[in-house]
């Protein structure tokens, strides 16, 4: 038998689509539990109506006015719309930051000195 060079393509295509195939057939099904859970979850904050208050800009997020000071806000405290939540530096200047809304703080996303980046959740408002 004469094979051209298409032909020898064709044939070594279907070799691998066989492999592919048996290699797909070996495999174990995956357990779906856990993603229920998450899904779960997730459905449960949607209901929520949580706001998320974001970074107006980069730069290094501080949680309180010095170090060793308690921070401006915490989880389960109320904040008022303007309320201080925090700070951002950049490029050496310290920007207060905040709240956009009323509530209570449901989860500060963001930690202590950490970089931040523009849209970046820092907090959550509910």
């Amino acid at each position: 038998i004469k094979l051209s060079k298409g032909d020898i393509l064709v044939a070594n295509q279907e070799k691998s689509a066989s492999v592919i195939e048996s290699n797909i057939s070996d495999s174990r099904p995956v357990e779906k539990s856990s993603s229920k859970i998450d899904e779960k979850n997730i459905q449960e904050e949607k209901n929520l109506d949580v706001f998320i208050q974001k970074a107006p800009l980069v730069g290094t997020v501080y949680l309180s006015p010095k170090p060793g000071e308690p921070c401006f806000v915490n989880e389960g405290d109320n904040v008022k719309k303007g309320q201080q939540i925090c700070i951002i530096e950049a490029m050496k200047v310290f920007n207060p930051i905040e709240a956009e809304r009323d509530g209570i703080v449901y989860k500060v996303v963001v930690s202590d000195e950490s970089p931040v980046e523009f849209g970046q959740p820092i907090i959550e408002i509910k």
